[in-house]
């Protein structure tokens, strides 16, 4: 009886292993997508705290595994003076590979933060450069709608003197 358990085992893997072959040669990693994702935005820009966010981001697959991001993110948070206003437009060169269903990637990339606030009844604006890291993944229901989970950390400025983390949860369609 062990004996046949044993060889069961061993069918079931090399079956198993066998369709995730196949699966990731049909489909490859990075897909050209477009996604829409909200989630928490830690702060430390003139004020530190959370904040809720929203971004919306397209991918174009370059190769089977990389893919270039273009995308923006905007928030509202609270800052000393106030409600302020954020608007990161980025890049990002991500390396993207498949196991069954699950599509995780990493990347990074630069972008600019603009940041709007009043203070006194003056509204200030400023623009500083973003620099970026991100991982994630997609879990494909079919072959192209995906719920989307990522953290995103950027530097902001010339000497980093201001900092983002995002934990966003969303969805993605490839096409």
């Amino acid at each position: 009886m062990r004996n046949y358990l044993s060889l069961f085992a061993v069918v079931v893997v090399l079956t198993f292993s066998g369709v995730t072959a196949a699966s990731a040669q049909e489909i490859p990693a990075a897909r050209s997508t477009i996604s829409a994702s909200t989630g928490s935005m830690n702060f430390d820009l003139n004020g530190t705290g959370n904040t809720w966010n929203v971004a919306v981001r397209g991918t174009r697959a370059l190769t089977s595994h990389l893919a270039l991001e273009f995308g923006g993110l905007f928030a509202r948070p609270n800052l000393q003076s106030g409600v302020g206003t954020v608007i990161l437009p980025e890049a990002h060169l991500q390396y993207h590979w498949r196991v069954n269903k699950v599509a995780p990637y990493a990347g990074g990339g630069v972008g600019f933060l603009h940041r709007r606030q009043d203070f006194l009844g003056v509204t200030m604006t400023s623009n500083n450069l973003a620099l970026g890291a991100v991982g994630g993944a997609r879990f494909y229901f079919n072959d192209r709608v995906a719920a989307l989970g990522e953290f995103r950390l950027h530097m902001i400025d010339r000497n980093f003197s201001g900092t983002t983390a995002e934990i966003m949860g969303g969805v993605s369609y490839a096409f």
